[in-house]
């Protein structure tokens, strides 16, 4: 999990993908729909996302109160055809 722009990029260099997917660490429903997932062409990308998302604040799905993203997973993006839970 990368803490830190810095860490976004390393692991996106280490993947080594044609195309990223930056997924926000945060507990709320629907995280793509809320901005918290975003997709990335190459490591440069991955790490701007990274300096929006890391300290970002999102409403909790439960309760009034908002948590903060922490931690980042950067993964090489794949077309999904279905969201299943």
């Amino acid at each position: 999990m990368a803490k830190s722009p810095e860490t976004a990029l390393e692991a996106a260099r280490q993947i080594g993908a044609k195309r990223y997917a930056v997924k926000g660490q945060v507990h709320v429903n629907a995280r793509r729909d809320h901005g918290a997932v975003a997709f990335a062409k190459d490591p440069d990308a991955v790490k701007s996302i990274a300096e929006k998302l890391l300290g970002r604040q999102f409403p909790r799905s439960v309760g009034a109160t908002s948590t903060q993203v922490r931690g980042l997973l950067i993964e090489e993006a794949v077309h999904g055809h279905d969201e299943l839970f």
